[in-house]
């Protein structure tokens, strides 16, 4: 598989220190998640996925395997299928085989910086 990536020359102009005091320091607590997509982060991300407390995914897995038929028969042929926030892509398999796709975009944010709070 042949991977394309592309870089923000222009990130934001806070840097993780500053957006986490920042964002610690307001009165509704948060922490810009591109600080979170990061290899610990994702791994992180997919434990909670298979937590039955955290049903989305189970959901979508289910209705994915029941209608993948249904939604390739609804499309083009010749599709690109093009998945924003991919991940693991463990859900899109269950319809990558029904598409019979002619590429497959999968899309997803890793974020790559060191993360030194002095």
């Amino acid at each position: 598989m042949n991977m394309v990536t592309f870089h923000d020359y222009k990130p934001a102009s806070l840097r993780f220190r500053e957006a986490v005091i920042d964002g610690l320091s307001q009165r509704q607590k948060s922490i810009p998640p591109k600080f979170f997509y990061d290899q610990r982060g994702s791994t992180l991300f997919d434990k909670i996925c298979e937590q039955p407390e955290y049903y989305p995914p189970s959901v979508e897995r289910r209705i994915l395997a029941r209608l993948a038929g249904e939604i390739a028969s609804l499309t083009c042929t010749r599709r690109i299928l093009i998945e924003p926030g991919a991940g693991s892509a463990a859900k899109v398999r269950l319809i990558l085989d029904a598409l019979r796709a002619a590429a497959f975009v999968p899309m997803d944010i890793w974020f790559v910086e060191s993360h030194t709070i002095a």
